[in-house]
């Protein structure tokens, strides 16, 4: 069995939704997976994040994470992030 590698995995789940690529989140997270960020009526585990995605996209169908750093230190991962649209020679971000 390969080395887990969590900072690998944050990239990319954070690949997979810039390339609208909700089924990766199946290979990408496990089982007993929790959204502790999840809203009220969100389903839980994988089916709960593609929920949120999809919203994501069709809301904003240009949305982009750009990821500004990525600190990895063990099994513990922090990430810097923005959702953005681009607009012209701009990003715009919307959160």
């Amino acid at each position: 069995m390969p080395d887990f590698n969590p900072k690998s995995l944050v990239e990319r789940v954070y690949d997979a939704f810039n390339e609208r690529d909700a089924d990766a989140l199946d290979d990408l997270l496990s089982s007993d997976f929790v959204d502790f960020t999840a809203g009220p009526k969100q389903k839980p585990g994988a089916a709960g994040i593609k929920e949120v995605w999809a919203w994501f996209w069709k809301k904003h169908p240009g949305v982009k994470i750009r990821v500004d750093e990525i600190l990895a230190e063990g099994n513990k991962v922090a990430a810097w992030v923005a959702l953005y649209v681009q607009e012209g020679d701009s990003e715009i971000n919307i959160g």
